[in-house]
């Protein structure tokens, strides 16, 4: 019977040492920023210039301060920035020129495109939206919006990115793009670029690329661009980062979608979800049940 309990515990083991290691449900965000251009195309060629550059910079968030969002520096231009926030940031979550994020410990429930309920955290950034103005990520205009996070493995069911959408904070809501790091049920983890249509109810993946990051990678960084002035076209990157910040290798394309379904502007924002139920919290406590199960059948025997 002992050598039984040990082939049982060890069987245990192997799938939480499998399963777990290296995954998390903490993502740590280095950097948010936003750029444009009315006059000229966006390229990721030229991206990395211009997104410093204040002519084109729109906003950047480094998350030195110390104050969580929806605490935000100002745009470029001045304007005072505030993030709206889904859930709520912890105490200390900004701290060291990162952000936390976990959507189970931070989040709140919502429902994907397809009705299917997330714990969800994000801070999107409100640009401009008014009709007619220059300003904001416009239909009219050629943009980039970048997130840059420390390397880190989602948990199964958990992601993090970053998103584009024409809520407005208003609560009303067409089109979600996503381009996400995920890890799905089965273990998979892999980028992928996800078109949410609220109107037809569907959550549509229009592009995956397979999850091999190179030896020494320490952050990951997600892109969508609007590269053509006047195009319903939106496209995903990803990029990895040495520790000492430097690009290991160009932008990697995720997948293209249209985003502009009746409207001449989109919001980013950054993001972090997981599945609601069950909770991999709730996953750990139905395995340890079903160890106790497992113990009793074989103390029976």
């Amino acid at each position: 019977m002992k050598a039984r309990i040990k082939v049982f515990l060890g069987g245990m083991s192997a799938f939480f040492l499998c399963g777990f290691a290296h995954a998390t449900q903490n993502f740590y965000l280095n950097s948010f920023a936003e750029a444009k251009s009315d006059f000229t195309s966006f390229r990721t060629t030229n991206y990395d210039t211009w997104s410093t550059t204040p002519l084109y910079q729109v906003f950047r968030d480094d998350f030195s301060d110390g104050n969580a969002p929806p605490s935000a520096p100002n745009f470029v231009s001045g304007a005072a920035g505030s993030y709206v926030v889904k859930g709520a940031f912890l105490p200390g979550a900004e701290q060291s020129g990162y952000a936390l994020l976990n959507p189970y410990t931070e989040g709140a429930a919502s429902d994907n495109a397809a009705g299917i309920s997330y714990m969800t955290l994000y801070g999107l950034l409100p640009s401009n939206i008014a009709p007619g103005s220059t300003l904001g990520l416009r239909l009219s205009s050629t943009f980039a919006t970048e997130a840059r996070y420390q390397f880190a493995v989602p948990d199964n069911d958990v992601s993090y990115g970053i998103r584009l959408s024409d809520q407005n904070g208003t609560g009303n809501k067409d089109d979600f793009l996503d381009l996400r790091l995920r890890t799905l049920a089965d273990g998979t983890t892999q980028f992928a670029m996800i078109d949410q249509d609220f109107t037809a109810g569907t959550s549509t993946v229009v592009g995956t690329k397979a999850f091999v990051p190179p030896t020494g990678v320490a952050e990951i960084s997600f892109l969508m661009l609007h590269s053509i002035i006047g195009s319903n076209t939106v496209d995903g990157f990803y990029r990895y980062y040495d520790g000492a910040g430097v690009a290991m290798g160009d932008w990697t394309k995720v997948g293209s979608s249209d985003l502009f379904h009746g409207e001449n502007f989109t919001q980013a924002s950054f993001i972090a979800s997981g599945l609601a139920a069950p909770e991999p919290a709730s996953v750990l406590l139905l395995f340890a049940g079903l160890g106790v199960l497992g113990m009793a059948r074989l103390r029976r025997k």
